[in-house]
């Protein structure tokens, strides 16, 4: 495991994009009043989450290969990897699953056997159009992917280490002639090949500290400027078209976030935000269900205060969870907890 010197913006990153997904879910939930509000791009093409998570995999892959630019213990790296992930989705679920099963004692009757095992394994929300699966609670499908990233990571970053440039060679075909296979029948953007592009493009760029290279700044913004806001850009396919302006984000949310001062209230806040990103992740998307279910947002200011407020009650609730965690683990295990690259 390597120690590198933090690099900030990672972090602001990483508060960004919990953030967006926040805000992409909660317009989902109100659709009905706000229609496409955050959820396609102004010329009503792409997906505004997918470039969100477009731009976490990259993030993922960055911190990773920071951390783990070799894997001499695969053990140990598995381990840290456990720690890192189950024990906050175990609580976040549990604490979901007696809360649904207040509001609705029949909810899971539905589910299939199968789905129980898929859930322990963090993998129900990747497998949820696939096999019908009531037990989907936290984490939605992006924990089983980046689970599945995980346990590939050994293999990847070892073929890295031998030839990177022909890895991404190979994985850029892969991701092309795969770009429309809706794997477990789910959206062409979740397949596998799809994902993995992403997530190794983020170690290219830690590797090469493509991140440094300011102009891509500029060259990002006028793309993805092109790719949201011409409509003729329809002929570009939706899984790339997320993918460009996913990577065009990331170049320029950088650029931006590196002009924060770093004793300023908003990189405190954007810091402490990052360091519960994962967390937020997990819980976000329930948490903003159950919130729009309670109130009416057919007014302009609601939308706007109920937003506020989800935001808030999300921050806190995973703040207490990353704590109850902490807590648990470095009680059990007597460790420190390890950071959550994810």
């Amino acid at each position: 495991m390597n120690t590198k010197e933090r690099i900030v913006e990672l972090d602001y990153l990483r508060a960004v994009c919990a953030i967006g997904i926040i805000v992409n879910h909660y317009t989902y939930a109100v659709d009905k009043y706000y229609k496409n509000l955050f959820i396609a791009f102004p010329s009503g093409n792409g997906s505004v989450g997918y470039m969100i998570v477009t731009v976490f995999f990259i993030l993922s892959g960055i911190l990773l290969y920071r951390n783990y630019e070799n894997v001499d213990n695969i053990k140990f790296f598995y381990y840290k990897r456990f720690i890192s992930i189950y024990p906050s989705f175990y609580l976040a679920y549990l604490a979901s699953f007696i809360g649904i099963k207040l509001l609705k004692p029949d909810y899971f009757d539905k589910a299939s056997p199968i789905a129980i095992l898929l859930t322990i394994m963090g993998f129900d929300g990747y497998t949820s159009k696939y096999i019908n699966n009531y037990y989907t609670l936290v984490g939605d499908w992006f924990l089983g992917i980046i689970i599945t990233l995980y346990i590939l990571y050994p293999i990847v970053v070892k073929i890295e280490r031998k030839n990177n440039i022909i890895l991404l060679v190979i994985l850029t075909i892969l991701f092309f002639v795969f770009i429309d296979w809706r794997m477990l029948n789910q959206s062409s953007f979740r397949n596998i090949f799809s994902c993995l592009f992403t997530f190794y493009l983020g170690m290219i760029i830690e590797k090469y500290q493509i991140y440094k290279k300011r102009y891509l700044s500029f060259a990002s913004a006028f793309i993805l400027l092109f790719l949201m806001f011409v409509k003729s850009i329809t002929f570009i396919n939706f899984n790339l078209l997320c993918h460009l302006s996913g990577i065009c984000m990331f170049f320029l949310l950088f650029s931006v976030l590196s002009i924060v001062n770093r004793n300023s209230f908003i990189s405190k806040m954007l810091s402490f935000i990052g360091s519960i990103s994962y967390e937020i992740f997990l819980i976000q998307h329930i948490s903003v269900v159950l919130i729009c279910n309670l109130f009416d947002v057919n007014a302009y200011y609601k939308f706007w205060l109920l937003l506020l407020i989800s935001i808030l009650i999300i921050i806190v609730l995973s703040y207490v969870l990353k704590m109850i965690c902490n807590y648990f683990i470095n009680s059990v295990f007597n460790k420190r907890v390890p950071n959550k690259n994810i």
